[in-house]
């Protein structure tokens, strides 16, 4: 852009309280990736092909916020051609809307194309009032609100949101700005757009009470944000059974298993007057969500068997869109239903269904029919997990290695390092007469997982290994030393003789000899 244009755009964002359009805000997307880029292109990629399918979901306006940001992470992919495809359809659908004028500026910018860019720039100067032929002052508070919580809409879908930290630091600037576009609006926001703020609210203080309480706050801040967020949904609740209320009773079945004080709520998330043919995957995740945290209780001895019926339901769910939207997210998901319909619910060793697994494995291989569908860890993860339960142990590590290859440098989720270092336990235990091959692996893999995880971690997993497999990592213990494999063999040790203990024993030696 040229420095005329330059002069324009600075001129006008002096003294305003908000700048339209997405490329400016704190987002992660829009800064230099803090690790491989390569993992920052898969990132943004599954959050696009993700979007695709929210935008069937959300209603009214918020159609133009998901389609804002699917623009946003178009530019981030090099796609800008799609980009400016998305924008300027915004721009002649809803001609008001503030962000995908100054998104489009931004392209045009990239695309240096300084005449259309400008233009954009005067669009949204008058837009916003700040010339002669200014809009109505009620008009421009409500572009302003609308602006404001299509941004609000982005933070939560940031990438490389790895720590608890950096997820609520996002949802609490976008429930801030939902705040301010709820005040720049006042009484002109429609009713049936505020619900849809409202429901988004909601759902971000459901996401952060789980925040908080996984990060042991107190109970008062636990429960003002569940609060708030029970309030909110009351608020969304008024309106009419729409696709947007479907979502939110889906919300309330999850927010039941916590509050026993809402059993008036009917727990079916199919009385919600909810098209089964609309191209929704919330009922089977949200089905299979309320599985896996009662089987998480199960195995903490918080509660009792886990229904698996919920998983007949999700199944059922599934089926449906799969049938009307195949997506990566929706195969993989009901990869994971099959996978749960195949195991036993109390431990996931037990194969009790085969026919479940082949079918998880078959989901598997349309997901990784997509684009980038191999270079998602969970995918390669939840498939060797299947093999192994099929007796192939080799092939299942193979699968293992590859998720950990996956991980980002410096992870904590240690679930493929986990099931890898089982399988080639169970490896080197059926290697037959020569170990050799089995006991190489499972120490180049964890010399790189060393290299890849921090070292505690790794400790801690293999410390896992030796409590729940003892005997097995007694036998390896004794082909290590049969073989001079010593180093790994002092790394199994280290996991089991506490540091301080050992450093006493050094010490009585040490006194011994004088």
């Amino acid at each position: 852009m040229d420095a005329d244009n330059t002069d324009d755009i600075e001129s006008l964002l002096e003294g305003m309280d908000f700048v339209p359009g997405h490329f400016h805000l704190d987002l992660n997307v829009n800064c230099d990736p803090v690790g491989p880029a390569k993992l920052r292109h898969r990132d943004t990629f599954l959050k696009q092909e993700s979007l695709w399918g929210e935008l069937e979901a959300e209603p009214g306006y918020l159609q133009y916020a998901v389609r804002n940001l699917l623009g946003l992470l178009a530019v981030h992919l090099e796609q800008l051609d799609a980009a400016e495809e998305i924008f300027r359809n915004i721009c002649k659908e809803d001609a008001g809307n503030l962000n995908a004028w100054a998104n489009l500026g931004y392209v045009y910018d990239k695309l240096q194309r300084e005449l259309d860019a400008g233009e954009c720039v005067e669009k949204v100067s008058h837009l916003m009032g700040l010339d002669a032929g200014e809009p109505s002052q009620e008009e421009s508070r409500l572009l302003a609100a609308r602006c404001l919580a299509e941004q609000a809409y982005a933070y939560p879908y940031d990438v490389e949101l790895d720590s608890d930290d950096d997820l609520r630091e996002r949802l609490t600037k976008a429930l801030i700005l939902y705040n301010r576009a709820l005040v720049y609006g006042g009484q002109l926001i429609p009713k049936e757009e505020k619900r849809s703020w409202y429901f988004k609210m909601a759902t971000i203080y459901i996401r952060l009470d789980d925040i908080v309480k996984s990060k042991d706050d107190s109970e008062y801040s636990r429960l003002s944000h569940y609060n708030k967020g029970l309030r909110l949904l009351k608020e969304t609740l008024k309106s009419e059974k729409t696709q947007h209320k479907a979502l939110a009773w889906c919300y309330v079945g999850i927010m039941l298993e916590r509050k026993e004080e809402f059993t008036t709520v009917p727990m079916s998330i199919h009385d919600c007057g909810f098209s089964a043919s609309d191209p929704l995957p919330c009922y089977g995740t949200i089905n299979m969500m309320l599985y896996v945290r009662d089987l998480e209780k199960t195995k903490n001895d918080e509660g009792g068997i886990p229904d698996r019926q919920r998983l007949t339901e999700a199944r059922k769910d599934l089926d449906k869109v799969v049938s009307v939207r195949p997506c990566l997210r929706t195969h993989l998901e009901m990869a994971q239903v099959y996978y749960y319909m195949g195991v036993d619910a109390l431990r996931e060793s037990l194969l009790v269904d085969e026919a479940a697994v082949n079918s998880a494995l078959v989901s598997l291989s349309h997901a990784l029919q997509f684009e980038l569908g191999d270079s998602l860890p969970d995918l390669h993860v939840l498939r060797g997990r299947c093999l192994l339960l099929k007796g192939e142990e080799q092939n299942a590590a193979d699968c293992f290695k590859q998720a950990v290859e996956l991980e980002r440098q410096g992870s904590t989720d240690t679930t493929a390092l986990r099931c890898l270092l089982q399988a080639l336990l169970a490896v080197f235990m059926q290697g037959g007469p020569d170990p050799t091959p089995a006991i190489s692996q499972l120490e180049m893999w964890v010399q790189k997982a060393e290299e890849r995880y921090p070292k505690d971690i790794v400790r801690a997993e293999l410390r896992c290994l030796y409590r729940t497999n003892t005997e097995d990592v007694t036998e390896l213990s004794k082909a290590l030393i049969q073989t001079g494999r010593l180093d790994l063999v002092r790394r199994l040790l280290e996991t089991v003789v506490p540091k301080q203990l050992a450093k006493k024993r050094q010490i009585a030696r040490s006194y011994s000899f004088t």
